[in-house]
């Protein structure tokens, strides 16, 4: 072969290197998912007074974390007690101590573990670990403070003669309204661009498959379980959005003694009520009509999770399949839409799960109990308390996006 078609040979490679360069973009730079807080810096000059806050925890190792929070409702809903039943476990070699920015009235060590230190809005454990050390506690959080805090909250009301009294007696017939507000709201700005498919259909299975696992365990997060960014050909403009930590719900609404019947999105019928199994994004509203006098019963539990009709792909089973099947150019732009907003909610939701904020890597398993307070919880504050300055935060950017978006979320269980 001469030198002629040598070149030829050479010319033709070349155009065949672009045609498969236009066919495969080749990635020119990152495009970073929603990522979790994780340990929430300590407030500066907000509280001055308060050196407590202003100390994070050391550990040595990983620090698996379980928490179950426990509220109990007053007869309009507003929580009358609210306890923390807390198991840390720490693994690795050193001193340490873990503090909790809590309004912690009162701790009682379970299991033989180490006793915490309360201080003022603190919680403190500290000591040496070699290889593992299991810490566990019962606390007595303020409710006052925490009815600012907690991710969901219940509104009880009364249609018919007199009032609902203490510990849920109903004085006759009517109706109970049961209200569930997940107000977790907040404003954020989520990044926009375009990524092939092939970096989409992993990260996506990942959150699927925890949605659809009905676990406690925290979901998939950017850093934890997902990738940090994504190689994209084009990054816009981040786009606006109201986003919320999802709960999953179940339970019973029923009246005791009273043969009532209820009604409600996510619920079926039960004895004296309803059963309920739903994701709430937004609030929820059951009515519970009872016949003649009884007794509200509240038995209901949240989970941080991720709502699984968000992260079904357009075509298959599993995002895997779709990959298979030559994604549309549409399909794969909004397949994106769909992680980024996952990555957003489950960073949501790492505000609330741990419940009594982190410290350090490690498996987060946080459950929410609401139930119907006895009559003789009466709410008293030993001492004048004020709310955790990051989260009450949060609180009031979340209210101001709700003012500012007419259309906040209201999906229903």
């Amino acid at each position: 072969m001469g030198r002629a078609g040598t070149r030829a040979l050479a010319a033709a490679g070349a155009l065949a290197l672009v045609a498969a360069g236009a066919a495969h973009a080749v990635p020119r730079a990152v495009l970073a998912l929603p990522k979790p807080v994780g340990e929430i810096p300590p407030p500066q000059g907000t509280f001055p007074d308060r050196p407590e806050r202003l100390k994070r925890s050391i550990v040595p190792g990983r620090v698996d974390d379980t928490e179950r929070v426990s509220v109990l409702v007053g007869p309009d809903g507003t929580p009358g007690a609210v306890g923390v039943t807390q198991r840390l476990v720490l693994s690795g070699t050193g001193q340490f101590i873990v503090w909790e920015r809590a309004t912690a009235q009162d701790a009682e060590a379970l299991d033989d573990t180490l006793d915490p230190v309360l201080k003022r809005e603190a919680v403190i454990w500290q000591g040496f670990v070699s290889g593992s050390k299991t810490l566990a506690a019962r606390l007595t959080l303020d409710p006052a403070v925490e009815t600012e805090l907690l991710p969901l909250r219940v509104e009880i009301a009364w249609r018919g003669a007199g009032r609902i009294a203490p510990g849920g007696a109903l004085p006759g017939p009517g109706e109970v309204v049961v209200r569930v507000v997940n107000r977790t709201g907040n404003g954020v700005s989520l990044p926009t661009g375009d990524v092939a498919p092939e970096h989409l259909a992993g990260p996506l299975d990942a959150l699927l498959e925890h949605a659809t696992s009905r676990t406690t365990v925290a979901p998939p997060m950017a850093g934890r379980g997902l990738p940090l960014t994504l190689p994209a050909t084009r990054v816009g403009p981040p786009r606006d959005r109201l986003t919320v930590a999802p709960f999953r719900v179940t339970g019973t609404l029923r009246v005791d003694g009273a043969g009532a019947t209820g009604e409600g999105p996510g619920s079926t019928p039960v004895t004296g009520g309803l059963k309920v199994d739903g994701v709430l994004e937004g609030t929820a509203e059951f009515v519970l009509r009872a016949p003649a006098a009884g007794r509200l019963l509240l038995d209901l539990t949240a989970v941080p999770t991720l709502d699984p009709r968000t992260l079904q792909p357009p075509r298959g089973r599993t995002w895997a399949e779709w990959l298979h099947r030559s994604p549309t150019q549409n399909e794969t732009r909004a397949a994106l839409t769909q992680l980024v907003e996952a990555a957003a909610a489950a960073a949501r939701d790492d505000q609330y799960a741990p419940y009594l904020g982190h410290h350090g890597s490690g498996r987060v398993d946080t459950t929410f109990h609401f139930g119907v307070a006895p009559a003789d919880v009466v709410t008293v504050a030993a001492r004048p308390l004020r709310p955790k300055a990051f989260p009450m935060a949060l609180a009031g950017v979340a209210l101001l996006a709700l003012l500012a978006n007419g259309t906040a979320i209201w999906r229903r269980l």
